[in-house]
């Protein structure tokens, strides 16, 4: 075995389940990030800004680059970096190998944070319809461009909030990551919406959205080109769809 492979990140596949993990030794280094130490989060007033935070405003310098960012004024608002501990790199190898005689990929792809606010107490729960929407539109164009890039076949974005959840800075932000595969659970809704038309000649979500509509019970809020809800067969407590009311995959920012 080449243990030089020890640092680098590499997408492997078990054998019994077709189940694909990314495998990255160097998220061990980020703060905070010692999964078996006991750890307390007891909850306490942030700072607007924290001089030891590299996505406050000032703090540059602890940032392992910038790539783009929303100008609001004299500063700016939502800010996209490179994550400095990433699950995977751009400069890795996307061709398949065998470690040990197992299938392995190699860790290409992209990993990147969303700064949500210049503000280190922000709450994207209390902020401004104008704040929103400069970090959807933020998610969105990285989305975007993401999915423009070579060899890559789908985009996650995903939110950490709080220590119990993985996050290791409390200002608010996102991560993005970019992947060479689709991932099982995607495959599979694309796998079941495709069965469902060939079954039934309709759209699932279209009918779900008919269904809780009608039955009015799950609903939470309805806008000009969303609808939330609790799914019937909701998977965990406090799980809420967001869909768009349009027959689209995308529908267009400023519909919210």
């Amino acid at each position: 075995m080449d243990h030089r492979r020890d640092s680098m990140s590499e997408i492997r596949q078990d054998l019994t389940s077709g189940r694909q993990v990314i495998i990255a030794p160097r998220r061990w280094l980020r703060p905070g990030s010692r999964p078996f130490v006991a750890r307390s989060e007891r909850p306490r007033a942030l700072p607007p800004f924290d001089p030891d935070c590299p996505f406050c405003p000032g703090n540059e310098s602890l940032l392992p680059g910038i790539i783009a960012e929303t100008r609001a004024g004299a500063g700016w608002d939502v800010r996209i970096v490179p994550n400095k501990f990433p699950a995977l790199q751009p400069d890795a190898r996307a061709v398949a190998d065998l470690s040990d005689g197992l299938p392995v990929l190699g860790g290409y792809g992209f990993h990147e944070v969303i700064v949500e606010s210049a503000r280190h107490n922000a709450d994207l729960a209390a902020m401004s319809d104008a704040e929103i929407h400069a970090v959807v539109s933020a998610y969105r164009s990285r989305s975007e461009y993401l999915l423009r890039q070579s060899d890559i076949a789908s985009v996650i974005l995903f939110r950490n909030h709080g220590l119990r959840s993985g996050a290791s800075l409390p200002h608010p932000h996102a991560q993005i990551i970019a992947l060479p595969l689709v991932p099982p659970v995607l495959r599979e809704l694309a796998d079941c919406g495709s069965r469902y038309y060939r079954d039934h000649g309709r759209c699932a979500t279209c009918d779900a959205i008919a269904s809780e509509r009608a039955a009015t019970l799950r609903m939470i809020e309805e806008s000009s080109g969303f609808l939330a809800f609790v799914p019937f067969a909701a998977a965990t407590p406090g799980e809420i769809r967001i869909v768009p009311k349009r027959h689209r995959a995308s529908p267009p920012v400023g519909r919210i």
